[in-house]
């Protein structure tokens, strides 16, 4: 081969049947008029460089689009839905492969929407992958703050991120959250650089989001003892 250390990840929509007989999941879909049923799914797909094949699933499902309460009623209204350019009706979110591994160098793969959340297990990745589809936003703002969420992600657990976009704004991010290259809006492109690698932990990926809980917990805190100073205030002059 031509690139015998060649490592691929893409995205893809995915499938699995049911055999006979097997317990169904709440997100299982019917071939019409067959009793075959399916699960989809908002796939990663990494092929290494010794052939081995693993797959993510989308775990962080897009509310109304991929996830609806009650899949098996509200599901049937899924042509009606807003079309996220995927499928459309309730996803399986299932997944044994939460990242992946080159050499000793983990991958953890983000699907379009998961880049928003934070509070995800980043602890023992060295990379951050975004694959998104952000076609659907057409050229609005909408594609450039899911681009400024990557740089946030790179920010906040000091990893570079490789994004992979549709449409949107595809580039390399390094750990401080500087745009390294990136692609205009629908612009076909073949992006490189170098990006580093580390083990680094922050204190958020290793504690939460204790620093935003406690403030909310005082603002409140400050919030309640300002209306009651106004009560007593108020009820000294009565």
């Amino acid at each position: 081969f031509k690139y015998p250390k060649l490592n691929i990840l893409v995205g893809a929509s995915t499938y699995r049947l049911f055999d006979d007989g097997e317990v169904k999941s709440s997100t299982a879909r019917e071939i019409r008029d067959s009793d075959v049923f399916y699960d989809a799914y908002n796939s990663a797909i990494f092929i290494s460089s010794s052939g081995e094949v693993k797959i993510y699933h989308k775990t962080k499902l897009v509310p109304g689009a991929e996830k609806t309460p009650f899949p098996r009623l509200f599901d049937k209204l899924a042509d009606i839905m807003i079309n996220l350019g995927g499928i459309k009706g309730s996803l399986g979110n299932t997944s044994t492969d939460h990242v992946f591994k080159i050499n000793n160098q983990v991958i953890t793969p983000l699907i379009c929407y998961e880049s928003i959340y934070g509070d995800l297990d980043y602890g023992a990745s060295n990379l951050i992958s975004v694959i998104t589809n952000d076609g659907w936003w057409k050229n609005t703002s909408g594609y450039k703050q899911h681009f400024s969420y990557a740089r946030l992600r790179s920010v906040e657990q000091r990893k570079s991120i490789v994004r992979s976009a549709n449409t949107g704004v595809s580039g390399f991010i390094d750990h401080n959250g500087d745009v390294l290259e990136k692609s205009e809006w629908n612009e076909r492109s073949v992006l490189q650089a170098n990006v580093s690698l580390n083990n680094i932990q922050t204190f958020y990926s290793k504690y939460g989001d204790y620093i935003g809980r406690i403030s909310c917990f005082i603002s409140s805190l400050l919030i309640l003892t300002f209306f009651v100073k106004k009560i007593i205030i108020k009820n000294s002059y009565s």
